[in-house]
């Protein structure tokens, strides 16, 4: 909760730096439960993209993921926040909004997949019963 109300006045660039590794190591539950992927900062000088996911996570220390959107080459890459990546990172209000709308849309695709999953299952067994029934049915004529 310390990283959400964070105030960085009259605090280093580093202590910024800090409080926010603290709170995307605090969204590591969530970003691994639902497999989700969160916007958390833009770098319109480089035309990047700036995530934290699952994906970038090593014993529950989350790494940003730094995203170019176009460029040949240009591939994305993961690191702890730095000193230099603070000034494109997000409010962390709109940090946290952005988690929860990812985390409710992984939430809707897991709710499909079991669905979908359910419905195979249901069609294997209905498959396999027809099948049962058929071999039942050859036994009683012999």
């Amino acid at each position: 909760m310390r990283s959400i109300t964070y105030d960085p006045k009259g605090d280093t660039t580093e202590d910024v730096a800090n409080a926010y590794q603290a709170l995307f190591n605090a969204t590591w539950p969530l970003l691994d439960k639902y497999d989700a992927i969160v916007e958390v900062g833009v770098d319109v000088d480089h035309n990047a993209v700036l995530k934290i996911s699952s994906e970038a996570c090593i014993s529950k220390f989350v790494f940003l993921i730094y995203a170019p959107l176009a460029g040949e080459g240009r591939r994305p890459s993961a690191f702890p926040v730095n000193e230099e990546l603070v000034p494109y990172l997000y409010e962390p209000k709109v940090i946290l909004q952005n988690l929860i709308l990812a985390v409710s849309e992984a939430a809707k695709k897991n709710q499909e997949k079991v669905r979908e999953l359910d419905f195979a299952l249901r069609l294997v067994q209905a498959l396999s019963d027809d099948s049962n029934n058929q071999g039942k049915d050859e036994n009683n004529k012999k």
